[in-house]
């Protein structure tokens, strides 16, 4: 999972999955390109409503950080909490 601002409006928050991560080849969604690869440093990243989802179909890819372990970043997965790659420098507790 990771946790970004929206490109189209920054005050809002959204969670996307990841999908692919540097280096591999995304088959798109919409996007102008039908194949993406995935540039260094960067990650692909979609929605659960695949063709209905504000996600890197139509941004392309975002800046790929470290995981982020605060309270607000987090999530729980089968009971287990994980860390959400976070970029946005935990702004969640700012608000």
């Amino acid at each position: 999972m990771e946790a970004l601002r929206s490109p189209k409006n920054p005050e809002q928050k959204i969670i996307k999955r990841v999908i692919a991560l540097e280096g591999d080849i995304v088959k798109t969604i919409g996007h102008k390109n039908r194949l993406v690869k995935v540039p260094r440093g960067h990650m692909w990243v979609e929605g659960d409503h695949h063709g209905h989802s504000f996600d890197s179909n139509a941004f392309g890819p975002v800046s790929q950080l470290v995981p982020c372990f605060c309270k607000s970043c987090m999530s729980k997965v089968k009971g287990k909490w994980n860390p959400i790659i976070c970029n946005l420098l935990c702004s969640f507790n700012q608000d």
